[in-house]
């Protein structure tokens, strides 16, 4: 008993780094670019944010499948508004899926009032950081404003 009560004390008082770490860590990581200036920093952070805690959002990706659909278009209004018509309702289910993926993060980067990008958003718009698309270095200003804030272990 005094063995097991010594090492639940010592754990308490230099906790593993693993530990210390998942205190700190966001529940949730958004991340709000564009082609031009790539996510870097995914390999370890997705190992550390599995499943849909780490999200990334093409802010081009609407332009991309518009510009997709809108190919070849007649000027003339009518026709051009039937062959877009005609083509979207042949959309594989696949296809829709990214439709729906690339405008997601349209309406989720209006929704947190993003106002510049690249931005990554932490928990759900708790804390935002502009300007910034490696992940470690991201992840490095939350700890700190947490830090500062006395949020920190």
């Amino acid at each position: 008993m005094k063995h097991i009560l010594l090492f639940l004390l010592g754990m308490l008082a230099h906790p593993a780094s693993s530990l210390a770490d998942s205190a700190v860590l966001p529940q949730k990581i958004e991340v709000f670019t564009n082609r031009a200036l790539p996510v870097t920093g995914l390999e370890q952070t997705v190992r550390r944010f599995p499943g849909e805690r780490l999200k990334i959002f093409d802010l081009d990706a609407v332009a991309a499948l518009e510009h997709d659909i809108s190919v070849g278009l007649p000027a003339d209004p009518a026709e051009a508004k039937r062959i877009a018509a005609q083509r979207m309702s042949t959309l594989t289910p696949d296809r829709i899926l990214h439709f729906a993926r690339a405008y997601q993060g349209v309406i989720q980067a209006k929704r947190y009032g993003l106002t510049m990008f690249p931005a990554v958003v932490f928990d759900g718009g708790h804390s935002v950081v502009y300007g910034e698309t490696d992940l470690a270095v991201a992840l490095g200003l939350y700890h700190a404003w947490k830090a500062q804030r006395g949020n920190a272990p």
